[in-house]
């Protein structure tokens, strides 16, 4: 109604939270219900006066676009590096990350206090990350924020795994053709109980022969470093007790063990890795859609998930000085290999070679 609007800015730099705590981030850039704005901005003591909804979804764009930018006097310069490594690193935790950067694991180091970690908040997160709050219980102690390891057993000794199921079609890694009517419908999740590394296999379908297809997938990928899997956990799900799966389990001479009925706990390795590996790939997602909503397509799930299980093994664990990967490898990578990655969904450039050579 022609009043001036201004965005309230803080350490936090986040979207106003709604009551909704999954709410799609589609929701809250492309919505025309301006009364659901309007409960946020009422809730959310910062805010003075209503905006339009076009007049919030330009200003929180441009708002986290500006985010590291020098301009930007609200985070100190350590905090926007430390913010920068959260962003190329997949949306892994700020506590880790500043603890790779201390390690001198990222090429550079910035004097980062634990204060000025707590004060940053990713908008990204907020969403991707969300949780509904759980029950208070009497149970002391804290669940750990990855699955636990069994460094007394070999690599392959158990391999638990699980599958995801969405109905968000996911583009095939082969072709260029969005369009196809065969797309990604889910994924099967494994990781290696005794190492913590996690692989990825995206399927059409969640049937046996796409599962028994997976498992010869994530098999080979094993053997490529040096280990056969003898033994698998998961739940008690159809593709698993299948005569397809059964046949596989004999030639490979491989045992298996199921969860009971109502106890995913007993898979828990596999349950927390897919909770960890979608919160990333989520955060990512929403990441790409706020900064470059032009190009961000929420059908590209698979490959985050997938980058999501890259960045995973590439990062030492809280309790380990190695990360899964070289664990599972036995041999040290190099500490520039996590300065290599860069973040999901941005814009990149494809050298022509033509052009390169001074042809048109």
């Amino acid at each position: 109604e022609g009043a001036v609007w201004r965005w309230g800015t803080s350490a936090s730099l986040t979207i106003p939270y709604h009551t909704q705590h999954r709410m799609p981030i589609a929701t809250v850039y492309n919505t025309t219900d301006c009364a659901s704005f309007d409960r946020m901005i009422s809730a959310h003591s910062r805010f003075s006066a209503a905006a339009t909804v076009d007049d919030l979804s330009s200003r929180s764009s441009n708002h986290n676009n500006n985010v590291l930018s020098e301009s930007n006097g609200n985070i100190t310069a350590s905090q926007k590096s430390l913010l920068k490594w959260h962003f190329r690193l997949g949306h892994f935790h700020l506590h880790r990350v500043l603890k790779l950067m201390k390690a001198g694991r990222l090429g550079e180091f910035f004097s980062c206090r634990e204060k000025d970690v707590r004060e940053l908040k990713c908008s990204a997160c907020c969403f991707g990350k969300a949780k509904r709050r759980t029950v208070p219980s009497s149970v002391s102690g804290s669940s750990p924020s990855f699955a636990p390891i069994n460094s007394s057993s070999l690599p392959g000794s158990l391999v638990s795994f699980d599958q995801l199921q969405t109905r968000t079609p996911g583009r095939l890694t082969t072709g260029f053709d969005k369009d196809t009517k065969q797309q990604y419908t889910g994924a099967t999740i494994f990781i290696d109980t005794a190492t913590g590394s996690v692989k990825v296999v995206p399927q059409v379908s969640l049937t046996a022969p796409e599962t028994v297809k997976s498992v010869r997938i994530f098999e080979r990928w094993f053997e490529s470093f040096g280990h056969k899997v003898l033994a698998w956990r998961t739940d008690n799900g159809t593709p698993m007790t299948s005569r397809e799966f059964e046949v596989h389990l004999n030639n490979s001479h491989q045992k298996i063990s199921f969860s009971g009925v109502g106890a995913k706990h007993q898979n828990g390795s596999a349950e927390r890795a897919i909770g960890t590996l979608c919160a990333m790939a989520r955060s990512m997602l929403i990441h790409a859609a706020i900064r470059w909503p032009d190009s961000a397509d929420v059908s590209l799930w698979p490959f985050a998930l997938s980058y999501a299980a890259t960045i995973y093994n590439q990062i030492p664990r809280t309790d380990e000085v190695l990360s899964p990967l070289e664990l599972l490898s036995g041999s040290k990578i190099g500490s520039n290999l996590l300065s290599q990655f860069h973040v999901w969904g941005c814009p990149v450039y494809v050298l022509d070679k033509r052009l390169q050579d001074g042809l048109k």
